[in-house]
């Protein structure tokens, strides 16, 4: 984009394999698609001491897990109940020693979803939660929330096409409705600017044991299977280009 890739661009359309959705179907749809995908990191600090006298330190520990808990409540009680949102604490770590209270404790995760309102919300509710859940166990606490990918949003009139061509080349029952996903995608950076579609292009085979997930260490795809890729990538600009002399 800043080297000036899509000026002139009217239309952009990209495609991932996917192992959850079986060989040989491809998944579009208009609207949301993949979710956003934010990091946010926190350390909370309190006092150090000994563990047989807990009430001579200020525990972080004990306010990581009391945050963790209550951050939830963010997607269960105030996110409403249509609007899809994750929020994941993947990383924890404090402490040296098992008799020993750590003066500091760090915790990162991610955020997830469809709706940039309800991902505005989470970064704004999760540092007031922070702030004010860590000082009723007397720690302080430091929230950074990094904004990373937005929400990946197909152009409706884009997808139709994009479906409409497909199913011509392969067959109306090779092209389906997945669904959204929670994964998240940088394509939406390229839609943010213009109108686009993205798409998966099924790569499962559970009877020749090729259903891993993407990122798992006997994630294997079917290479015959990517034909539908390239013959649908290209048949798709070509027709694109037909249609919008």
């Amino acid at each position: 984009i800043a080297a000036g890739a899509l000026e002139g661009v009217d239309f952009i359309i990209g495609q991932h394999i996917w192992s959850p959705i079986r060989r040989g179907l491809i998944s579009v749809r208009p609207g949301a698609f993949m979710a956003s995908a934010d990091k946010f990191e926190v350390t909370i600090t309190g006092k150090g001491g000994h563990g047989s006298a807990p009430q001579l330190s200020i525990d972080p520990v004990v306010a990581a897990c009391a945050l963790v808990q209550s951050w939830q409540a963010l997607v269960s009680r105030e996110t409403a109940p249509l609007d899809a949102a994750v929020l994941t604490v993947a990383n924890i770590s404090a402490g040296t020693l098992f008799n020993i209270i750590p003066s500091t404790a760090y915790m990162q995760g991610t955020t997830r979803t469809f709706n940039q309102k309800v991902r505005e919300n989470l970064a704004q509710r999760m540092g007031e939660m922070a702030k004010d859940i860590c000082a009723a166990y007397r720690c302080t606490a430091d929230f950074t929330y990094h904004w990373m990918l937005r929400p990946t949003v197909n152009d409706a009139k884009g997808a139709e096409f994009v479906r409409q061509e497909l199913s011509a080349m392969f067959g109306e029952d090779h092209v389906i409705d997945g669904g959204p996903d929670m994964a998240a995608e940088d394509f939406s950076e390229y839609q943010a600017l213009i109108p686009g579609c993205f798409m998966f292009l099924g790569t499962g085979d559970p009877e020749h044991d090729m259903a891993y997930p993407q990122h798992h260490p006997k994630y294997t795809v079917d290479d015959a299977v990517l034909y539908m890729g390239v013959a649908g990538m290209a048949g798709l600009a070509c027709r694109w280009l037909e249609e919008n002399k």
